[in-house]
């Protein structure tokens, strides 16, 4: 005469074993070791260049451009377009401002510089380029852009 539900039998119950838990921790634990790596692999603050009146320091070898760019919180370069000469050595440096978010890294591909800013930090890179043109240095996402103009 009656019959006899089953109480839950419809329901789908997820353990620590299944594939989307395991992939839940992956992302997490790839989330946490890149971030471990940005953070531990920036750790030399080098002090921002101070340029003389000429814009460059002589050095036995000849002058050295000295170039700071900023990464503003308002989603710009403080400096987009920097000029500097051929054939001389350039120290450029860069620094983001907290809250700069992707701008905090600056690439110059043309001269395989990439560095990134945390917390303020300056980075430099040193490079020296040999005939004139434009370059353009940008953050990883391409929100940040400038130039480079070599003459």
């Amino acid at each position: 005469m009656g019959t006899s539900k089953k109480v839950g039998a419809n329901k789908k119950t997820r353990d620590a074993s299944s594939p989307v838990s395991f992939l839940w921790m992956g992302g997490i634990a790839l989330i946490v070791l890149l971030l471990a790596f940005f953070v531990l692999a920036n750790q030399t603050g080098a002090k921002p260049p101070v340029p003389d009146s000429s814009g460059g320091v002589s050095t036995n070898s000849g002058v050295v451009q000295k170039v700071l760019v900023r990464a503003l919180a308002t989603g710009t370069y403080d400096s987009p377009v920097v000029r500097v000469k051929a054939n001389q050595p350039v120290e450029f440096s860069f620094k983001a401002e907290p809250g700069a978010g992707c701008g905090s890294e600056l690439l110059i591909p043309a001269f395989k510089v990439d560095m990134l800013s945390l917390n303020g930090q300056t980075k430099t890179a040193t490079f020296t380029p040999l005939a004139p043109g434009e370059f353009d240095f940008h953050c990883g996402m391409r929100m940040f852009r400038g130039k480079l103009i070599v003459e």
